[in-house]
């Protein structure tokens, strides 16, 4: 029993850190990255979306595209946001977040709930693949995307390091 509780916690620690991970990631690649910006163009200015655990975790990411066609962590969450994204369990968000499953086999096996147009949740999943691919080493991208376009090592190492730079100037001014 104290094992569970205590593998619990954890969890929730590890999904908590994440979404915030993933959320100042995201942010910093949509100010990067054109493809992004390109994906988040036919979204209106305000859009606001949420990533969730519906049981197990009160953790969740909020972002919300900006004028400039970027995305930033929103500061207050709309009372509906307008693309909800809700993992039905700490476990189905682990995996994901722990790169053991993609966000597409999520999907298909059920672990995930979408609240709003699909076809912003799927433009929504190409920017998380696309950060995913420019973030992450090749072999864990092979893992958790299983088809994508190869990106020129020099313009992933460029770009990389500019997210990471944002994403740590962020950090150090607490935003």
């Amino acid at each position: 029993m104290i094992n569970s509780n205590l593998r619990q916690r954890v969890m929730r620690i590890y999904v908590a850190v994440m979404l915030r991970a993933v959320g100042r990631a995201l942010v910093a690649t949509s100010r990067v990255d054109d493809s992004i910006r390109a994906e988040l163009c036919q979204l209106p200015a305000g859009y606001q979306i949420q990533i969730a655990i519906l049981y197990g975790s009160a953790a969740s990411l909020v972002v919300q595209k900006q004028q400039d066609g970027t995305l930033a962590v929103a500061q207050s969450l709309k009372a509906v946001p307008d693309l909800r994204v809700s993992f039905k369990h700490l476990a189905h968000a682990y995996l994901l977040l722990s790169l053991q499953e993609s966000a597409t086999t999520a999907w298909a096996r059920g672990r995930v709930v979408i609240e709003g147009d699909a076809t912003h949740a799927m433009r929504f999943v190409r920017c998380f693949d696309t950060m995913s691919i420019l973030l992450l080493p090749h072999c864990l991208v092979k893992r958790c995307i299983k088809h994508y376009a190869r990106v020129n090592l020099w313009d992933k190492a460029v770009k990389s390091m500019r997210i990471y730079g944002l994403i740590l100037k962020n950090l150090l001014l607490l935003r």
